[in-house]
């Protein structure tokens, strides 16, 4: 039965006025500017619940008698007298007709199942998503208006929040078609995301940042999911298939892409391909992301090309275990040392400078522009720091005669008060 906190009643002027008049001579506990307070917070919250810490605003909206009153302490001192039974039964009943909040946590939990029922009529069913809030308007109990209804159906999931040793309220979600288990119905969402991905895209290579739009024909319980990263952690943490051989086989069935890594280097190749028929080299800056456009494969769009590539050079990545895919790429003639790729680069940009300004007196400042007759590679490249590098620190240089008398030849000086 719901509390009565949640039951119909109002705070009109005429209830009011009847509690007040029983106030006088009889009753000492309800002073009326505690109840004036109490029918004014019941008109502006839709309950007499009340924080402890809640003082009568002096504002509008609110009686003068009750204006600075200690309401919250007020509440909690009414709720201690009715414990101990030391509160008259008169004045009781007139703090039901308030709608009187004398249990607190039976109260949330009505507020709770009072939700729970609304959603039900709703939606047809208790699949609460996290994120849920109860809309501020019917069918929805005006007590629960705003109520993160997601987080408290996930908290009692995980933490029995409202039920540990309330067996009568587990059964009263039982009866409405509760949703125990979580990860039950996250696979459910997962799998009609998947199947929604198929129909578009006939295949289930998802990418990893995908994330499932909010549109249809997506279905509503999997917008805005994270499905690629669901994806990677059913791939490399077995979650939702572990123990689970039935979801196995129909993935399985799906064409589900277990070996993730293959897909991506897959990819990888295929952005290689296209980056070598677009420039002519596989000499990939850093920098370089895959244009979302023609001829660029459109499983590769938005890659970051070049943080691959150096991570092939550095961490073998792709490559380990795998020598035909390290032959793959001598086949295409893959950069294997960028130090040496970064210094052709400045190399050709220095060069230019010389073509350019007569001397290769390089301001520290000087980047090279993005365009003729500046090398393309070498766009963008901070070539004034590189040339400060090599006088200092001997970048590029050190172990290398052969560069040192390449940029001797080229007219480099080596020191800034060096003579011409």
């Amino acid at each position: 039965m719901m509390q009565s906190a949640l039951k119909g009643g109002g705070f009109g002027a005429a209830a009011l006025a009847r509690m007040r008049g029983s106030v006088f001579g009889k009753r000492h506990y309800l002073m009326p500017s505690l109840l004036a307070g109490l029918g004014a917070y019941g008109e502006q919250f839709g309950h007499v619940r009340v924080p402890t810490a809640f003082v009568v605003p002096d504002a509008d909206g609110w009686p003068e008698e009750a204006r600075g009153l200690k309401l919250g302490l007020q509440v909690r001192s009414l709720r201690t007298q009715k414990k101990r039974d030391t509160l008259p039964q008169d004045d009781v009943a007139q703090l039901d007709a308030l709608r009187f909040v004398w249990d607190v946590p039976e109260w949330r939990w009505q507020c709770v199942l009072q939700s729970l029922l609304a959603y039900q009529e709703v939606h047809g069913d208790l699949k609460v998503l996290q994120p849920f809030v109860v809309p501020s308007e019917a069918p929805w109990a005006e007590e629960a208006w705003g109520m993160k209804l997601g987080s408290r159906v996930s908290t009692i999931r995980s933490k029995e929040t409202y039920v540990k040793d309330h067996p009568e309220r587990r059964a009263e979600l039982d009866a409405l078609g509760f949703v125990w288990d979580d990860l039950e119905r996250r696979w459910e969402e997962v799998r009609a995301a998947l199947l929604a991905y198929n129909e578009v895209h006939d295949d289930l290579e998802v990418p990893a940042a995908f994330v499932v739009p909010s549109e249809a024909p997506w279905p509503e319980e999997a917008w805005g999911m994270t499905l690629g990263i669901r994806l990677r952690g059913i791939r490399h943490q077995e979650i939702f298939v572990k123990d689970h051989p039935e979801r196995r086989a129909e993935l399985d069935a799906l064409g589900f892409v277990w070996d993730d890594l293959e897909r991506r280097w897959e990819e990888v190749l295929a952005a290689l391909l296209a980056y070598q028929q677009v420039r002519g080299d596989l000499e990939v800056p850093t920098a370089f992301v895959v244009p979302s456009e023609a001829p660029w494969p459109e499983e590769a769009w938005g890659m970051q090309l070049g943080n691959r590539v150096h991570g092939i050079r550095n961490q073998e990545h792709f490559l380990k275990d795998h020598p035909e895919r390290r032959a793959e790429l001598d086949a295409l003639g893959f950069v294997w040392d960028e130090f040496e790729r970064r210094w052709e680069e400045v190399r050709a940009a220095l060069q230019a400078y010389q073509e350019v300004h007569g001397d290769l007196e390089v301001p520290q400042v000087f980047v090279v522009p993005s365009e003729a007759p500046w090398p393309e590679e070498a766009w963008g490249t901070t070539l004034g720091i590189r040339v400060r590098g090599i006088r200092h620190q001997e970048i590029f240089v050190k172990d290398h005669p052969e560069r040192r008398a390449e940029l001797d030849a080229l007219g480099f000086r080596w020191t800034t008060g060096q003579a011409r």
